[in-house]
């Protein structure tokens, strides 16, 4: 599935899988929300934004710069939901029967259950990849294609771990193409089965 944006489909080796899930983890302040933003406006398939981090207003407010028109545009392919609890997640991700799922960030969801019913903790290394592995689950399911974005400590570490790694097809790393905080430009690495 080309996305128009040659970096992305050079990187996925023609544009991005039909099912599977892969993790893009980034440092805060990367830009990860308004790079999968902008990916999903150039997707002419049902895609779904899923935020943990931002009610559906404030995206929709913060990406009012990527023009209303095309926005509009948008709107007949595209959605966006914001939710933290699993359980809804889940429904929502039913319900809308996305192509493209971007899931904006494991980090953020509350509500996740071990196999013996015991709460894990919000965040936690345990509770991401459970969510990874039941998102990797449903994608080959109900055929979809799932970025799940994680977070990335300050030392460039990523959050949750091998196990979270290992719990996806790959892991897509942005990061700023120079120190510079106001260098827009962004680098794509992928590690993983593409």
């Amino acid at each position: 599935r080309p996305t128009g944006m040659k970096g992305v489909d050079h990187v996925f080796g023609g544009g991005l899988p039909r099912v599977g899930a892969v993790l893009l983890c980034a440092k805060e302040g990367i830009g990860k929300t308004s790079w999968l933003v902008e990916l999903l406006l150039n997707l002419r398939v049902r895609s779904l934004l899923l935020s943990t981090e931002q009610s559906k207003d404030d995206l929709v407010r913060q990406f009012v710069r990527f023009g209303h028109d095309r926005l509009l545009r948008a709107s007949r392919h595209m959605s966006i939901e914001s939710e933290t609890d699993w359980d809804k997640i889940l429904d929502i991700i039913e319900d809308h029967k996305p192509r493209v799922l971007a899931l904006d960030s494991l980090h953020d969801i509350e509500g996740i259950y071990d196999d013996n019913d015991n709460p894990l903790s919000s965040g936690g290394d345990r509770a991401v990849t459970r969510i990874a592995k039941v998102i990797q689950r449903l994608s080959r399911k109900l055929g979809f294609f799932a970025l799940l974005v994680g977070h990335m400590a300050n030392d460039g570490t990523m959050m949750g771990g091998a196990h979270l790694r290992h719990a996806v097809d790959g892991v897509l790393g942005l990061y700023r193409l120079s120190d510079e905080e106001k260098d827009t430009r962004r680098i794509l690495r992928f590690k993983g089965k593409a």
